[in-house]
């Protein structure tokens, strides 16, 4: 269902008047009156709306149509106000072309993406259906990292494991002591300053025979 029909639904709603309402929206009465009849359409006919002279007012179905899609909109504006205000705005993106099986999940699905990786590391969702088949009146949500997804990334990601910056004052065999040790983790790229266009995964610093914590 097209978020944008809702939102124009819900305008007309309020407004019971189209010239009124599109002007509202900013959208031309033509435009208004196409996304309510593709909404009225997909509800499989049903009338929300009836002519009073050259107003319109609710129907029947219409004002229980609306205390849906009222509540619908506001719990998605809370949703997003609270994102934005934890500092997530720019890493969520509400998507209502989301396909999923619906017959396992009974509320909202959310797939969590990496950059550099085409597919999602993250999938999951509300279903309240599985704990009341379990005898259980609770609400429940989850989710699956695919965790090679992600191992593949860091493999793609860093150009070596554990960067050495040392300062030249360490004794040559204690910076070589030093390098075996961090080997043990993956490769070790040893250097006196950080090198440009290079990704690493750990950065160590060794002086005076000693890491630096």
């Amino acid at each position: 269902m097209n978020y944008n029909y809702l939102r124009y639904f819900s305008v007309l709603a309020q407004m019971e008047h189209y010239t009124l309402a599109a002007a509202r929206l900013g959208i031309s009465q033509p435009s208004l009156s196409s996304a309510i009849h593709h909404l009225e359409d997909e509800l499989g006919g049903i009338q929300l709306f009836e002519k009073v002279g050259r107003n319109i007012r609710l129907t029947e179905e219409g004002r229980y149509f609306q205390s849906k899609v009222d509540s619908a909109l506001q719990e998605l504006q809370m949703l997003c106000d609270l994102l934005r205000s934890q500092g997530f705005g720019s890493n969520v993106r509400v998507d209502f072309s989301v396909g999923t099986d619906m017959k396992y999940y009974s509320g909202v699905v959310f797939r969590g993406y990496l950059e550099g990786i085409p597919a999602s590391v993250l999938s999951g969702g509300q279903y309240d259906k599985l704990p009341r088949k379990m005898g259980r009146n609770a609400k429940a949500i989850g989710f699956a990292v695919y965790l090679d997804l992600l191992a593949n990334r860091e493999e793609d990601t860093f150009d070596v494991d554990t960067l050495i910056l040392h300062d030249g004052s360490a004794d040559p065999m204690e910076l070589m002591a030093a390098s075996q040790e961090a080997a043990a983790l993956g490769t070790v790229l040893v250097t006196r300053e950080l090198p440009q266009g290079r990704n690493w995964k750990i950065l160590r610093r060794f002086e005076k025979g000693a890491w630096v914590k």
